[in-house]
């Protein structure tokens, strides 16, 4: 069995953020064991993929088609690699080994802290930022990491949203500490008040056709290339209408 890369190192802290905050780690019945990691973003799935590859990690992403019931329209990446090895390790961390380890190297402090921005945070419109997880105790670690580098930041909570759900906490930084941060980590997502990615998978709709296969399981490259060109088609014929617009715009005018 390939050996996983467990070193110290930027990219195996970024990833332990990642899946601190929105990521999973379990065995399954036939005793393989799953580190996971789903996004509607096609930007961080590939990201997080390449990360855990330099690891020494067979990684898998496939799509699942949208779930209205937990991410509206948009679809689903699912990062999938396996590892007894990497699973051992992170079940062996606890918040005062990792918190040990991140004092030693500044860098690999900033990588996690970009995971788990990126797979938790959430910037607004107006320009602050705020990071929610239900572990208090993992917030006041986050919070104490921040405060290394210069980001003044606190603790609020407990909130309940909804009521099946655990009750949730904040850590909130102000606009200017927010753009010193963000600064800081380039992080590759949330970095633009909500938006993301311009990869246009958001900008068409799935056919009811298109839906079943992506559903099936079946290899989808033909249809994300379908979607491209009409997404791409979609903007040329916008273009094209503007620049009539203006042209006529024109014309009206020199009359």
């Amino acid at each position: 069995m390939k050996q996983i890369i467990l070193t110290p190192s930027k990219n195996l802290f970024y990833c332990i953020g990642l899946l601190m905050g929105d990521g999973c780690i379990y065995e399954t019945k036939g005793s393989n064991y799953i580190a996971c990691l789903v996004s509607t973003s096609k930007l961080l799935a590939q990201t997080y993929s390449s990360a855990m590859e330099s690891l020494g990690m067979h990684v898998r992403t496939t799509i699942d088609g949208p779930d209205k019931t937990r991410y509206g329209k948009k679809p689903m990446y699912r990062v999938v690699g396996q590892s007894k090895q990497f699973y051992d390790f992170y079940r062996s961390l606890t918040l005062e080994k990792l918190k040990y380890m991140l004092q030693i190297n500044n860098e690999h402090t900033l990588a996690f802290l970009r995971g788990f921005y990126e797979a938790e945070g959430s910037l607004k419109k107006r320009g602050d930022l705020s990071i929610s997880n239900s572990n208090v105790a993992l917030l006041e670690l986050i919070k104490d990491l921040l405060l290394k580098i210069g980001i003044e930041c606190w603790v609020r909570g407990p909130y309940k949203w909804g009521t099946n759900r655990k009750p949730m906490y904040l850590i909130q930084v102000g606009e200017r500490k927010a753009r010193k941060f963000l600064s800081i980590i380039q992080p590759c997502i949330r970095n633009q008040h909500e938006q993301d990615e311009p990869h246009g998978i958001e900008r068409a709709r799935w056919t009811e056709n298109e839906l079943k296969i992506l559903r099936s399981g079946k290899p989808i490259n033909n249809l994300i290339n379908k979607l491209k060109n009409r997404t791409k088609k979609a903007m040329q014929t916008k273009r094209e209408r503007l620049r009539k617009e203006m042209l006529t715009r024109d014309t009206l005018t020199s009359i």
